[in-house]
């Protein structure tokens, strides 16, 4: 999708109306500049377009799964201040743990240098992440849950509406997948950024106890 159509589309497609869309197109570009992000503005973008659209007496908040230094977290806040929803963002705040074999890797066979992982990289700390939220973003809204997921996730309680997951292991995918998808609302999405790893890909084309019947991906 070309940057100025999406940004116009976005701008006068949906609720809550244009000038409080401008106005987050604005703050997306600010934060995508201002703090290092493993997404892009454009990717920011449709997240925020779909949390703005999910139907407001549906409860349930968002979660982000990985959040590096904060830049999506601060987008994703706006937004859920502007939904009324909480956003739950989980972390170690250690980067990524430890590899198991294989892992090292993206399985991307369409790119001709896949990203390598090493553990504890895109490490952002709690501190660094707050006050990327503060200054930036809606920090009112967040609740940050530090942890590794297969510690942390499985005392998730609630229901949720969106996640947004940007774990890069296949082993966190699914450990994301495992907790979050018997929460999630029925018809909201799961937003997976490891979507071309064809390991990560493959966890959704597999019966899990979670889905006797595989949902595919998108």
């Amino acid at each position: 999708m070309s940057r100025l159509p999406a940004i116009r589309r976005f701008i006068f497609d949906g609720p809550p109306g244009p000038a409080a869309r401008f106005a987050l197109v604005r703050q997306i570009s600010r934060n995508t500049r201002s703090i290092p992000s493993a997404s892009t503005g454009l990717e920011q973008l449709y997240l925020v377009d779909e949390i703005l659209r999910i139907p407001r007496d549906l409860p349930g908040a968002v979660i982000e799964l990985g959040c590096y230094r904060g830049s999506a977290t601060a987008t994703l806040s706006l937004a859920c201040r502007q939904a009324g929803r909480k956003l739950i963002v989980c972390d170690s705040f250690e980067g990524l743990p430890h590899l198991a074999p294989g892992e090292d890797r993206q399985n991307n066979p369409w790119n001709e240098a896949p990203n390598s992982y090493s553990r504890g990289e895109y490490a952002g700390s709690l501190e660094e992440v707050k006050e990327a939220v503060e200054k930036f973003g809606a920090i009112e809204v967040c609740t940050f849950v530090k942890g590794f997921f297969s510690e942390t996730l499985p005392d998730l309680s609630g229901k949720l509406v969106m996640v947004f997951e940007d774990a890069d292991l296949v082993s966190s995918v699914r450990d994301a997948l495992r907790y979050t998808w018997p929460i999630l609302q029925p018809g909201c999405k799961f937003f997976c950024h490891e979507a071309q790893d064809l390991g990560v890909a493959s966890l959704f084309f597999k019966p899990q106890p979670w889905w006797p019947v595989p949902p595919g991906l998108v």
